[in-house]
């Protein structure tokens, strides 16, 4: 007799002892079959903690409620292992309608994975938009759930690689009227700081847009969203920013920067041009070492930005530091050349300026053997040789001490040698 045309009983008794793969290709094998064993199926599957979820999603996706809630009554849930909760799998992995039959029977809506996701989490990081309309259609929903480093789901539409598709996430999330745009995580970020701080101009535009977004707020080290634009180079979220007329041009942090200051000390042009074009822009205002936005250009040999700061008119050229440098003095003690020789060209710039211990810009390139310096220098109309320091001595009577290549500029300029090319 064959298999099939056994008793049903006895079928059945022996189905249940089968594997789930084995009982799906016995179901498939005739009609007979495919009526009789789908109940094995589901026990065996309860059972089986490789095919658990596996069979709960395909009943699900079938939108048949009876038969989830019955396999979850059963305890199903217990042979389903793994880092995620249910629900977040079907976020990754299943169609709009498992989700919403899970949702439906009763699968919790906000368990954290190990990584503090919620399902609604997971939903905005696959950018799944289908299952968050979903999500944000139940009011149980936390639409402000907080996972590691205390990102906020407006936090992670920030923190992926998919733009294109997060940009419609972002505009979903800011239509309700429960999600706060202004939470801020371990960083203190808000997302527009996030945003600004990544170079996401997309989504710096659509939370300025959306209109509730704090312009102005600072994070625990006292940056706004301008600051952190700035200190990245982002020059297109600092035109954003500027344009949207809430962002404070001329707000200090805690180490007493203004954004054009951290554009300028590290060297990102177009970003301080962007502010320079503000109106608004105060040009000298210094941090907490007391150096202007020129000073610190120069200080670290940034050319392009001081030859920008020195074509605005407002640029006080020989602000001094709490010892008395000038830009001049701080470029020529770190032998920057093209630095000093912008300076130098510009006819504001004082030669002669000695610092709090009497030295000039000159003493400095001439100690430290910068000969090209030192040259350029000389190249100045009125730069003197013979000023000398409360304590010390002139260059020319100190010229035997410096390193012999500068000896030999200073020995040629002494004896009426033209060494530099004449400036002012």
């Amino acid at each position: 007799m064959s298999f099939q045309n056994l008793p049903n009983e006895l079928i059945l008794e022996i189905a249940h002892g089968l594997s789930p793969p084995d009982t799906k290709a016995l179901l498939r094998a005739n009609r007979h079959m495919s009526v009789l064993l789908p109940p094995v199926l589901l026990e065996n599957s309860i059972c089986s903690p490789k095919h658990a979820q596996e069979a709960l999603f395909s009943v699900a996706a079938r939108g048949d409620k009876e038969t989830v809630r019955k396999l979850l009554a059963k305890g199903i849930l217990k042979s389903i292992r793994g880092h995620k909760p249910l629900l977040s799998r079907a976020v990754y992995s299943q169609s709009e309608a498992c989700v919403r039959t899970l949702i439906a029977c009763g699968v919790d809506l906000d368990p954290n994975d190990l990584d503090g996701l919620t399902p609604f989490a997971d939903a905005v990081v696959s950018a799944r938009l289908d299952i968050i309309k979903i999500f944000l259609d139940i009011p149980e929903v936390d639409v402000n759930s907080r996972c590691h480093y205390s990102l906020t789901p407006l936090h992670i539409t920030l923190c992926t690689d998919k733009d294109s598709a997060h940009a419609e996430v972002l505009r979903v999330l800011l239509a309700d009227e429960r999600v706060k745009v202004d939470l801020v995580d371990e960083s203190s970020w808000t997302p527009l700081s996030r945003a600004a701080h990544s170079g996401k101009a997309w989504a710096v535009r659509i939370l300025l847009e959306d209109g509730r977004a704090d312009v102005e707020h600072v994070d625990r080290l006292g940056r706004t969203p301008l600051h952190l634009a700035a200190k990245r180079g982002h020059d297109d979220i600092v035109r954003v920013l500027l344009e949207s007329g809430g962002a404070g041009v001329n707000t200090v942090d805690d180490h007493g920067e203004t954004p054009l200051f951290t554009a300028a000390s590290r060297g990102y042009l177009c970003a301080v041009r962007e502010l320079l074009a503000d109106p608004r822009i105060d040009v000298n205002t210094s941090d907490s070492d007391d150096w202007s936005p020129l000073f610190v250009a120069c200080l670290k040999g940034h050319v392009p930005i001081v030859k920008v700061l020195l074509g605005d008119s407002r640029t006080l050229v020989n602000y001094t530091d709490g010892y008395g440098f000038t830009p001049l003095q701080a470029a020529s003690q770190k032998g920057y050349l093209n630095v000093v020789r912008e300076l130098v060209r510009d006819p504001r710039v004082r030669a002669n300026h000695q610092n709090l211990e009497g030295l000039t810009a000159l003493h400095m390139a001439a100690r430290a053997g910068y000969e090209e310096v030192v040259n350029a220098l000389l190249g100045m109309k009125e730069t003197d040789v013979d000023l000398k320091p409360p304590q010390g001595k002139s260059v020319r009577m100190s010229v035997r001490t410096y390193p012999e290549k500068v000896q030999h500029i200073l020995q040629k300029y002494l004896a009426g040698v033209q060494v530099g090319v004449k400036v002012g």
